[in-house]
């Protein structure tokens, strides 16, 4: 390993330059009389310092480097991958990674992937790639898990790379989530796919059971079968080890079916008339031999059954729920009223739960984990979802682009033949001085590019210290100000970012100013994450700004505790209408970002005129025997799902 210094201001070191006319006069100056040493010695120290506040305002980067690459292989075990497959890649891996092909100091590690990760070898230059020892459970593949754990075992002395050895077929875990941390440590992923086919190949994919119902319901078992190619057979359903009879014929047990390549579905409704946990079991017994892995052609589903349901309220206004309460609880259903933050963390708390009901809840009033959470409740429990409107739920609530909009009955984006008014967006980057402070600052600027429309603008600056066409005093657009349409465009540009440390605010701001300003849209924001250190905008500035409508949500992250740092941001927010956030727990920093890009989405807010809605007689459930609708004074714009 050796070190190296780098600097993230260099022009600085043009001061060193002035240690020249310096050593210029002492030099005359020795030849006057007078005490030699003594000026020799000041004419040192002066030069001495002069340099020394040189380097320091260049901001020198002491970088460690180390000899050589460390490969970490993570290699997919799983039991979906067959045998032949595994022998020819553990054949390939062994011969590439043999020590006589690796380049000096050249480490291999090795990390067994099934259920979970286990350690073959860590990265060590005498290691080799042999069969597993460490054998994971092979009844799944979660990939995310072995990505993070070749993270852990990178060595510190050398660069590092991961190779990624599987089909791809990851049933557990968020490899995604595992592919971003690391690639914020700056440690590509290589991937060696291992490719196969099973031609009449069917597999049970899920079965779906709510995850609680109560005694004397009929509750649906939706079974879920994958199948490669067409395929017939005969599936077989148990509830509590017993089978279930779909015809009066005995002869046969399970129902015959004839599946089409790809996802079927299927939907029985079973009666339940005891309490406690009830196991239903789909088996799928084919008629042709060329389905050959067996171990895929079962799954189960459990369903808790209890007497009494219970339904979490969620409310920012208990005061203003309280009717909704008062009515369940009067047709005996237990409530539980909360605030946001009450909304378990856990699986483990949405056991004693039936139903949930967001009522005029924005996305930015929870955190990840909660969404998360609630998102699994809905989608793989069964729970119940319902989603009350308001001034900040749906689209103008920040829930565009969300998981839970995935469970929902409609999309949060506006229909495309929907005419209304656009907003724009700007986002200035700066370096954020905390730790992994570029992850961060990524999570953040995709937090904001999800939550808005796709008929929304947005556009996004940073300081470049190679500057360009598109740049003034080296700050300029990464993303220039465009529709964000299907956001992959703005999200390439986040995943480019550098995060430079900017001098000035002034240009980025000019340049967000113009392009906002060139665009058709009824708000235009910007928000600026920075540490405070750059120079302030002008007052001329900041007053063009408030002419031209424009606001500016100023975020400070990090930064190094300076008082006319702080007061800088805040003056900023104040002086445009925007809002000032000092943050220093950064897991709020995507909530934040998503809160002020929904500045921009308030056009989905309609409350131009009184609605009389439209009634369906034929309607049956809830409203049912609703005689007569009220008029309402605004609604969300929301967009149908097939």
């Amino acid at each position: 390993m050796f070190a190296m210094i780098q600097f993230d201001r260099p022009g600085w070191l043009i001061l060193c330059l002035l240690a020249l006319p310096i050593l210029y006069f002492a030099r005359h100056g020795l030849a006057k009389k007078g005490s030699r040493s003594r000026a020799i010695a000041s004419t040192v120290l002066r030069v001495l310092v002069i340099c020394l506040l040189a380097v320091a305002i260049a901001k020198p980067v002491w970088n460690e480097e180390g000899q050589g690459v460390a490969v970490i292989a993570v290699v997919d075990r799983s039991l979906s991958i067959p045998p032949s497959v595994q022998k020819n890649a553990e054949s390939l891996l062994t011969e590439w990674t043999d020590p006589i092909h690796r380049g000096d100091h050249g480490k291999l590690g090795v990390v067994s992937v099934g259920k979970n990760a286990v350690v073959d070898a860590l990265p060590n230059e005498l290691s080799l790639f042999e069969s597993s020892s460490n054998e994971p459970e092979i009844n799944a593949t979660n990939l995310g898990d072995g990505v993070q754990l070749a993270l852990a075992l990178k060595p510190v002395d050398s660069a590092s790379r991961i190779l990624l050895v599987s089909d791809g077929n990851e049933t557990e875990g968020d490899l995604l989530h595992a592919a971003s941390l690391a690639a914020a440590n700056q440690i590509p992923i290589d991937v060696l796919p291992m490719q196969y086919k099973h031609g009449q190949e069917v597999l049970v994919e899920r079965v779906i059971v709510p995850a609680q119902t109560r005694e004397g319901q009929t509750i649906p078992v939706r079974i879920v079968l994958r199948s490669v190619g067409n395929a017939t057979g005969r599936l077989h359903l148990t509830h509590n080890g017993r089978e279930m009879l779909f015809s009066e014929s005995s002869e046969l047990s399970g129902v015959r079916l004839e599946l089409k390549p790809g996802m079927n579905a299927f939907v029985y409704d079973i009666p339940i008339h005891s309490n406690g946990p009830q196991e239903f079991e789909a088996t799928w017994t084919p008629d042709s031999e060329q389905d050959t892995i067996a171990a895929n052609n079962n799954g189960i589903g459990v369903s808790f059954v209890h007497a009494d349901g219970k339904v979490l309220l969620v409310t920012q206004n208990p005061l203003g729920s309280q009717h909704l309460a008062e009515l369940l609880e009067s047709s005996g259903i237990e409530v539980e009223v909360v605030q946001p933050a009450g909304i378990p963390r856990t699986s483990i708390g949405f056991t004693a739960i039936d139903s949930i009901i967001l009522d005029n809840v924005p996305r930015w009033s929870i955190d990840d984990v909660q969404e998360r959470h609630l998102h699994a409740f809905i989608h793989d429990l069964g729970g119940g979802l319902v989603f009350v409107g308001g001034p900040e739920s749906f689209g103008a609530g920040g829930w565009v682009g969300s998981q839970l909009e995935q469970a929902m009955p409609l999309h949060c984006e506006p229909p495309q033949n929907r005419e209304l008014p656009r907003g724009a967006l700007a986002l200035i980057m700066h370096s954020c001085e905390m730790p992994k402070g570029n992850y961060w600052g990524q999570q953040m600027a995709s937090a904001a590019v999800d939550s808005l429309s796709e008929f929304d603008y947005i556009g996004i600056l940073e300081y470049d210290w190679n500057g360009g066409a598109n740049t003034r005093n080296n700050s300029g657009w990464t993303l220039p100000m465009q529709l964000a349409g299907d956001k992959t465009a703005a999200h390439n540009a986040v995943n480019s970012l550098v995060f430079g440390d900017m001098q000035d605010f002034s240009p980025a701001m000019e340049l967000a100013l113009e392009g906002l300003s060139g665009v058709d849209a009824a708000q235009r924001h910007v928000i600026i994450i920075s540490d405070g250190d750059p120079i302030g905008p002008s007052q001329e500035l900041l007053n063009d700004y408030r002419e031209g409508g424009v606001t500016v949500s100023a975020v400070m992250v990090g930064g190094h505790g300076s008082a006319m740092d702080l007061q800088k941001m805040k003056g900023i927010a104040t002086a445009t209408g925007g809002r000032f956030y000092m943050v220093n727990n950064p897991a709020k920093l995507p909530n934040i970002f998503i809160k002020e890009a929904q500045m921009n989405s308030r056009s989905l807010l309609q409350e131009d005129r009184e609605f009389i809605p439209a009634q369906n007689q034929d309607l049956s459930g809830p409203v049912k025997d609703i005689g007569a609708i009220p008029a309402i004074n605004g609604y969300i714009v929301t967009g149908k799902k097939s």
